[in-house]
């Protein structure tokens, strides 16, 4: 299974320290992604460190080129495809998801991630 992973959850991994590189799911993350993480990076923002931290760490993810659409709108898309789940904390976007029967993960209590 891949698990495909979203900018909030990313950087909410690095927050939280979640161990998610050793998990027996293949990492998968959009190129917009990245562009995100960095734009994040370079902000005063409270996410900036994790955002720089979690550049770091996604050497071991592979990335997917995306189509210049929005970052939610290809996550939706790669929901159809059931060999992925959607890594996300949006809820918006998880019911979105749930709702055309995708799978979803996201963080619970700060320290498990959920698969839906």
């Amino acid at each position: 299974m891949r698990l495909v992973l979203d900018t909030n959850f990313i950087i909410d991994i690095m927050k939280f320290k979640i161990d998610l590189w050793a998990s027996e799911y293949e990492l998968y993350t959009f190129s917009e992604v990245l562009k995100e993480l960095e734009k994040i990076a370079k902000t005063n923002a409270h996410d900036a460190k994790f955002a720089r931290l979690a550049l770091q760490h996604v050497k071991g993810i592979k990335i997917i080129n995306g189509e210049g659409r929005s970052v939610d709108d290809m996550l939706f898309n790669a929901s159809k495809n059931k060999i992925n789940i959607i890594a996300t904390n949006d809820a918006a976007l998880r019911k979105k998801i749930k709702s055309i029967g995708g799978r979803v993960a996201f963080i619970r209590q700060r320290k498990y991630v959920v698969i839906s």
